[in-house]
């Protein structure tokens, strides 16, 4: 009987060993493990740091490109109130245009008049010569009639000289007007482009923000979870440090019993039937 006492307590001493050995594997793949979730962890960290940042500027990128849509949406419509200011400044030119010319008509006939008063005051003059010294006095008054029928002459002249160089600046300014009508034109259609563009940049920054979003919220939901999965792991490590405690008492309880075993086999060596 002491003899199998013997040998189960040497069992019972090599398996507490075994198993000893298996919990220390047990332990050192459980800190390998759980340095394994650490790290996974910090990294969960700032990947939920970085896409918080990314979000963020995702953010600030989505309003300013509202405002730039606003802007260019302001600007859009300055240019088309300048646009038909221009307008409006174009037929007033030519407006002043056509009455140039209506007051260069004008002045033809009061040219025209002159001329013919000119050439009558002349005739007058000749016949007042004529008549001697009875027709003096119509020869003053012809020949006055014929210096004031000149000077209408030289400022119908003068007036049409005027109105022809009005004239000339008028359809130089209608033609500016007209240039910058077109450029004006363009101005918005390019506008509009840009504005299509920044809407569409904005459309696209919007979803990035919400993918961001997406993003910032299930690294932290990661690194939640891996901050779960590392404290179990130390519930693990402290349980597997237990059990090691504990086999290493049933070790050495074992080898006292071994050893109890050997006492009592020897004790009853001594005894013979």
């Amino acid at each position: 009987m002491a003899e199998q006492l013997a040998m189960q307590s040497e069992a019972l001493d090599d398996s507490s060993q075994q198993t000893q050995q298996i919990l220390q594997n047990v332990m050192d793949q459980t800190a390998q493990v759980a340095t394994a979730v650490n790290e996974m962890t910090a990294t969960c960290e700032d990947m939920a740091r970085s896409a918080t940042t990314a979000a963020k500027a995702a953010r600030d990128a989505d309003t300013e490109t509202q405002n730039g849509v606003t802007s260019v949406g302001q600007t859009i419509t300055a240019i088309d109130a300048l646009k038909l200011k221009l307008e409006q400044v174009s037929e007033v030119i030519a407006q002043l245009s056509k009455r140039g010319e209506e007051v260069g008509a004008v002045t033809d006939v009061i040219g025209a008049i002159a001329e013919q008063t000119n050439l009558l005051a002349l005739n007058a003059a000749i016949e007042a010569a004529r008549a001697g010294e009875m027709g003096r006095g119509f020869a003053v008054v012809a020949d006055e009639v014929r210096t004031l029928a000149s000077r209408s002459q030289a400022s119908t002249q003068d007036i049409n000289k005027r109105i022809q160089g009005i004239q000339q600046d008028s359809a130089n300014a209608v033609q500016s007007m007209a240039q910058s009508k077109a450029e004006t034109e363009q101005t918005i259609v390019c506008s509009q482009q840009a504005n299509e563009a920044l809407k569409r940049i904005n459309t696209a920054v919007s979803s990035i923000t919400d993918v961001n979003d997406q993003l910032a919220s299930a690294t932290e939901e990661l690194a939640v979870v891996s901050g779960t999965i590392n404290e179990n792991m130390e519930n693990i490590a402290t349980a597997v440090e237990s059990t090691t405690a504990k086999s290493t008492e049933l070790s050495v309880a074992s080898q006292q019993l071994r050893k109890m075993a050997s006492d009592m086999k020897k004790s009853l060596s001594g005894f013979k039937l």
